[in-house]
């Protein structure tokens, strides 16, 4: 029956009959012969050959009636008819204008009955195998998927063809190109046909470009062809090279493509550009509400970060959570901020150059903060520096090197308003300059920053410089350079810039340039200076300039003479490692190797190691140091360190020290002490035994606290990396560390009664030591030495617990005074200071146990600080206010300043002890492993504990009193969750400008600057600044979930609030406000990640949100607030909420599989599927919500929006049936455009529903 319709169409096309009498006798009688239509059959016998151009509207007609499937039919056609288009060129003609008609109006319903289904099936896969597309097996079942596939298909074949056309159009040589014949072509009939036929064909192929233009460009085509790119990357990859070989063939004027294609081809590459802006328009549903469109995005217009300062706020915070070092870093800053810089860009919606001049801004105040300088043992400018300096251009760096990295052609970059990565950095830098305010270098920085100015200007006068850069100076401490000389001089020498960089406007300063000969002390010692004198005093304090210089300086260390080998370590491990910012990753590398030296052939005597034992000590004493110790830490060498220092540890400590030494010999307890106390601060050995059940950045119950995490994410990173065989070092190769490890946790598990029976020789080492502790008590001589047991050092460590016991309990009895107590402990810390870390572990677990008697601080048996108790805890209440903290009944006003306060006997043990040492080089090292032990023992002790131990320290250092008082506030929090939630209250209101009681000028318009400060002193006293406060805190809170409901609730209800004040009387304009809504959900996600990381992020997920949206309101929220309805409000805040909760997500997470760790990965899989089914069940009416229509409309448009421009990744992670679910709901709600980008991006399996709903 299709063919005798075929042959019918036939005849009627040769006698030039109307194809609609036709169309109507076919459809009626292949009705009457029970066929149905759409006909697979009869398309295939219309074109069994290549039609003719009077056929053609008679396969229009049959299109057009539905007696054929269109897709099929064309698919037919083109198989036929673009191979002979030279030949044929009105059939060809007539075929594109067939695409033109009914390819871009595809129906790709798939609602057919049961009886159509099998001809529906058949026909997908005709379609397939006739343009010879991939398909596995059976028959396709989705109509949308076959559509993508034919659309590529097409296009693939309209590209060959007009690429071949034009270059078979250089056949004839003579002939002109844009021309195929010449004049001499016109002399008869045939030429003027042959004529005719080459416009006709030049016609085509224009035609062809146009019509592969406009699929890119027609709404509907357009995605199909994006579903095309994220799924079929082979055919889409060829798709790219045709292109590129259409385009060299327009671009080589000797062939002989139409002079019209360059405009033409032009809108093309613009169409596969434009026609991807689609990926970037879904975010703005949610910025031009939270955001005034015709206000500029631009955060830079004060130094201090006040006013629309969003955006970029995740920074400030993010460097000064990372100088706080409260966790054990798991990798270096630099990656992690790489990560954030990414992750801000795409959520945030910025260039390129917004977003680096937002770091750099926020580095620039990072270091200004340190301006008020708080004296204390606390990382000062040295640590903010190498945020700057080194790890914001490596951070940068990673970021640049991904995308000049990558060697896929990726069309799908959107550019619309960047110019590129390193343009974008370019750029930034270039206006750096106008923030004058923030250039100011600090004293420390001075000498480099003019070298980088004098640098430049001696580039421009073209003075040459020394071999390593130098330029004589004349010794001035004046700044002539800036902050902005000193980053681009970095940038340079990393490779980030090139020296163009110097010849920008206004860059290079006027400066009289010294002609004397001087140069860098670096340069005298690689000519071969030895390293004596003044010059190593030099080379201590100035860092190495190359990777060379620090080279030769650890050959020296490690295969120089003795004194050598001490002054090389001295100086790689001094300046070169703080402050050497364009080489520091190297610096940090060798100084780690440093204290792990390759075994000798020979050993003089004993194990190998004691061989480097002054160089040990010299390397491990400058490591010790505050700012040393950070770097160590920004770097995410901690791991890395602890490997190196466990066999210090093991071997030095299992050495027995010489009887007689002379004092110039280095005993192995200090090498031992100085390497075993250095490794205690690497893994916080100093929270109490309550602190290791708390929540930890990485694992849910804390298990960063220990020294086993740390070797793991050591042998992990190593592992990951790839590139050799890894040493695995485990705990159980260092027998007597593990031992005294083991020995500690039970001390710390239960009392000591039950460890150890009478008759060990653990007891016998013990009374050796009471016997040196308590001399002085039986009458012995004070300089008396022989009473000292000379024991190896592990062999004292664990007689330590048992002399402790022993003595406290005397103590407890009255058998012993508190006054020998403390001088016999302080003795055996003298004798070996890493002892200080058994005491420490001792004293805080009996503290918690809480067995022991109290003790009265009356200043006859104990210390007394009854001297400025009263104002010390008067200045914490006054800091507290600041912060907008009222906690009641805090000072200890019953006691009328004058009665005696107590405090359990281990802790006024432990604190008289700590009372006892000098502020010096000698005393920093135990006083780094006391110190913070016993600020956390006593922040978790009953009031007034911590005042009374603030009071004591700041009467011992008077020039510490602000750092001690202030460190003494935070301990409130510890112990009263409602102080929390005041302070995080607080944090909302200055940064959004709200509150009305912190009248302090720099909280006056709200950001940055009233959130951090300056993070130091103001007036000299203590911070003011909430942020400040609340970095120092919350690690050390021993609950912390709580946070995740006070945060959404302060996000709501600053939405709410700034909402209702727009447009009223009041002093917040409707831009303003719209901003500060904006910033707080910036600010809720800054602190929901720094809080607890993706286990917050988890229970925001999974617990608040739901309960938020079933609640219809937070749990917390007052009567009196406005409930969520419709209008603006419910607005704002359902997209508050939503940019809140997916930028919390992206903090944590990351946006792409490369740049998060497999358990992120894991992790984020499974919450973010339960989220988007529970989204999914209330878009389908299975969940009864609380709140109000609009806002939840609006949480749910703008989330997905926000996930499908931001973190499209993300999606793949979602089931794909909860996808179609959500896109249905979206339709629903007329969100056509939303509903297909989130199919869009559900990877292959959404690419046929995508299509369907496109």
């Amino acid at each position: 029956m299709a063919e005798r319709a075929a042959e019918l169409a036939r005849t009627a096309a040769e006698r030039l009959e109307s194809p609609l009498p036709w169309a109507v006798s076919a459809c009626s009688v292949m009705h009457g012969a029970g066929v149905s239509m759409p006909s697979l059959d009869l398309a295939k016998a219309m074109v069994a050959d290549v039609p003719s151009p009077q056929l053609m509207p008679f396969v229009d007609q049959s299109i057009a009636s539905g007696l054929v499937f269109p897709m099929h039919m064309l698919s037919l056609l083109a198989a036929k008819v673009i191979p002979v288009r030279q030949q044929q060129p009105e059939t060809y003609m007539m075929f594109l204008n067939l695409l033109d008609t009914y390819a871009f109006t595809l129906s790709l319903r798939t609602t057919v009955s049961s009886t159509e289904r099998q001809v529906f099936s058949l026909s997908l896969k005709s379609i397939l195998e006739i343009l010879e597309l991939p398909f596995n097996g059976d028959a396709p079942k989705e109509l949308g998927t076959v559509a993508v596939q034919f659309i590529l298909a097409l296009c693939c074949r309209l590209v060959d063809a007009t690429a071949e056309d034009w270059s078979m159009a250089l056949s004839s040589p003579s002939k002109p190109t844009g021309s195929y014949l010449t004049v001499n072509d016109f002399d008869d009939d045939f030429g003027r046909r042959r004529q005719e036929e080459s416009e006709q064909a030049r016609g085509n192929s224009l035609r062809a470009l146009e019509l592969v233009t406009n699929f890119l460009h027609h709404k509907k085509t357009s995605v199909l062809l994006r579903l095309a790119r994220r799924n079929l990357s082979e055919q889409w990859g060829l798709f790219v090279q045709k292109l590129k070989f259409l385009e060299v063939i327009i671009r080589d004027t000797t062939l002989g493509a139409p002079r019209e294609t360059g405009e033409l081809f032009a809108r093309l590459a613009a169409a596969i550009q434009q026609g991807l802006v689609q990926e970037q328009s879904n975010r703005r549903v949610v910025y031009k509400v939270l955001l005034d469109t015709n206000t500029s995005m631009s955060v830079f217009g004060n130094y201090w970060g006040t006013g629309r300062t969003a955006p970029w706020l995740p920074f400030d915070i993010f460097m000064e959570d990372a100088l706080e070092g409260r966790r054990v870093p798991a990798s270096s800053t630099a990656e992690a901020l790489a990560d954030l810089i990414k992750s801000l860009r795409a959520v945030q919606g910025a260039s390129w150059h917004d977003v680096f001049l937002g770091l750099w801004i926020a580095g620039l105040r990072h270091v200004n903060r340190e301006r008020e300088h708080v004296e204390g043992p606390r990382p000062h400018v040295d640590s903010r520096l190498c945020m700057l300096l080194s790890i914001v251009p490596l951070a940068s760096a990673a970021v640049i090197e991904e995308e000049e990295n990558s060697q896929q052609y990726n069309v799908s970059r959107v550019d619309d308003n960047e110019r590129g990565r390193r343009a974008g950095f370019v750029s930034s830098l270039q206006v750096l300059g106008q923030f004058e305010g923030l250039l100011c270098p600090p004293p420390i920085a001075v000498p480099a920053a003019n070298q980088a100015a004098m640098k430049a200007s001696a580039f421009v006068a073209g003075i040459k410089t020394t071999r390593d850069g130098y330029v004589p100076a004349d010794g001035s401490t004046k700044a002539v350079g800036n902050m902005r000389h000193l980053i681009v001089e970095i940038c340079i020498s990393r490779g980030l810039l090139d020296a163009s960089a110097y010849l920008w406007p206004g860059y290079a300063v006027a400066i009289p340039l010294s002609g004397s000969s001087q140069s860098s002390p670096w340069a005298a010692f690689m000519e071969g200076s030895s390293l004596a004198g003044p010059l190593k005093g030099a080379l201590i304090n100035t860092p190495a300039s190359s990777v060379a210089e620090l080279e030769k300086v650890y050959q020296i260390a490690i295969n120089g003479a003795e004194n050598e080998r001490v002054a090389a370590a001295s100086i790689l491990c001094g300046a070169s490692l703080v402050r050497s910012w364009s080489i520091q990753e190297h610096a940090v590398r060798l100084a780690v190797r440093l204290v792990s030296p390759p075994v000798p052939a020979e050993s003089r005597s004993g194990h190998p190691l004691m061989n480097y034992s002054s160089m040990l000590l010299a390397a491990l004493g400058a490591l010790t140091e505050v700012d040393a110790v950070h770097v160590l830490s920004l770097y995410g060498m901690f791991p890395e360190l602890a490997a190196a220092l466990l066999p210090i540890c093991e071997v030095f400590g299992s050495a027995t020290p010489a009887p007689q030494s002379t004092g110039e010999e280095v005993s192995p307890h200090m090498v031992f002490s100085v390497a075993f106390l250095l490794l205690l601060r690497l893994w916080k050995f100093h929270r109490p035994p309550l602190e290791h059940r708390l929540l930890g950045f990485e694992s849910p119950l804390g298990g960063d606290l220990s020294l086993d995490y740390i070797l793991q994410l050591r042998n992990l990173g190593l592992s990951s990396q790839g590139t050799q065989p890894v040493h695995h070092v485990k705990l159980d190769s260092f027998p007597k560390l593990k031992a005294w490890y083991t020995q500690n946790q039970a001390c710390v598990a239960s009392t000591l009664s039950g460890l150890s029976g009478s008759g060990n020789p653990v007891h016998q080492n013990a009374d050796r030591l009471l016997n040196m502790m308590f001399k002085r008590i039986k009458g012995a001589a004070p300089d008396e030495t022989s009473a000292r047991p000379m024991l190896p050092a592990w062999e004292i460590m664990t007689s330590v617990p048992f002399v402790l016991d022993a003595v406290l309990t005397a103590c407890g009895h009255g058998r012993l005074s508190s006054k020998d107590l403390t001088t016999g402990l302080r003795d055996l810390v003298d004798f070996l200071p890493a002892s200080i870390a058994t005491i420490v572990s001792y004293f805080t677990a009996e503290v918690t146990r809480g067995l022991w008697k109290y003790a009265s601080m009356n200043g006859n048996d104990w210390p007394s600080p009854a001297a400025n108790l009263l104002s010390v805890e008067a200045e914490i209440k006054e800091i507290l206010a600041a912060t907008g903290v009222q906690v009641p009944n805090l000072v200890t006003g019953s006691l009328g300043g004058n009665a005696p306060v107590s405090l359990p006997l281990p802790l006024a043990a432990f604190l008289s002890l700590t009372i006892t040492f000098r502020q010096d080089k000698s005393s920093e090292l135990v006083l780094g492993v006391a110190g913070p032990a016993l600020e956390s023992t006593a922040g978790g002790s009953p009031w007034p504990s911590m005042p009374v131990v603030a009071a004591l320290w700041a009467q011992k250092v008077k020039r510490w009193h602000s750092f001690i008082v202030f460190g003494a506030s935070r301990t409130v929090f510890k112990q009263d969750k409602n102080a929390v939630k005041e302070l995080l209250r607080s944090c909302f209101a200055v940064t959004t400008g709200t509150t009305g009681t912190l009248m302090s000028k720099l909280q006056v318009h709200g950001g940055v600057g009233a959130l951090l400060g300056h993070g130091g002193m103001q007036g000299g006293q203590y911070p003011l600044a909430p942020g400040i406060l609340y970095l120092g805190i919350y690690p050390a809170l021993h609950e912390i979930m709580f946070v995740t409901d006070e945060i959404l609730f302060l996000v709501v209800k600053a939405a709410r609030d700034l909402t209702a004040a727009k447009g009223t009387t009041s002093k917040i304009s409707c831009a303003s406000a719209m901003s500060r809504v904006f910033q707080a959900s910036t600010l809720g996600a800054s602190l929901l990640h720094i809080s607890g990381g993706s286990t917050l992020v988890q229970t925001l997920y999974s617990e608040s949100l739901p309960a938020w949206f079933l609640a219809g309101g937070n749990p917390e929220e007052s009567s009196s607030s406005t409930s969520s309805g419709s209008g603006e409000g419910s607005l704002v805040e359902g997209y508050a909420v939503a940019h809140f909760a997916l930028l919390s997500g992206a903090l944590v997470w990351g946006i792409s599989s490369t740049s998060t760790k497999t358990s992120h990965r894991t992790r984020r899989r499974r919450v973010l599927g339960s989220h988007m089914e529970f989204l999914a069940s209330a878009l389908d009416g299975k969940i009864a919500l609380g709140c109000g229509r609009a806002t939840w409309k609006a949480y749910l448009t703008g989330f997905i929006a926000l996930l499908v421009s931001s973190t499209p990744n993300w999606i793949l992670d979602v089931k794909l049936d909860v996808l179609k679910r959500l896109a249905r709901g979206l339709r629903l709600w007329h969100e056509q455009e939303l509903a297909v980008a989130l199919l869009e991006r559900g990877g292959p399996a959404a690419m046929g529903p995508a299509a369907e709903l496109a």
